[in-house]
């Protein structure tokens, strides 16, 4: 479909998500945080106190999968998380938008 065609709400969701997609890292998953045991026999973590991770989950062909995310990655992998949801979103937008015009017979 031509530009000119489409709503103003169409334009607006077509041009973010152009930009989402074009200008930064996205990823699909979930960061969770979780406590672990190092192995470590004379650590901490084996008493009580555990050491608290950042990981990344996801599914893939029905397996989960996850990562250790560092430290330093951590507001990285964040945003590269948040970026993937908001494209997501504008896209399940976009989508109801075209579910309207079928069920309308619109073009």
């Amino acid at each position: 479909m031509h530009r000119s065609k489409m709503s103003e709400r169409e334009r607006a969701l077509h041009s973010r998500l152009a930009q989402l997609v074009s200008s930064c890292e996205i990823i699909r998953g979930t960061l969770t945080n979780r406590k672990i045991t190092c192995g470590k026999s004379n650590c901490r973590c084996t008493k009580a106190d555990k050491h608290e991770v950042v990981c990344l989950v996801r599914s893939k062909k029905g397996h989960i999968e996850q990562l250790h995310v560092p430290k330093d990655w951590e507001k990285r992998v964040r945003q590269w998380v948040r970026q993937y949801r908001l494209i997501h979103e504008g896209l399940e937008r976009l989508s109801c938008i075209y579910w309207e015009k079928i069920r309308n017979r619109q073009e």
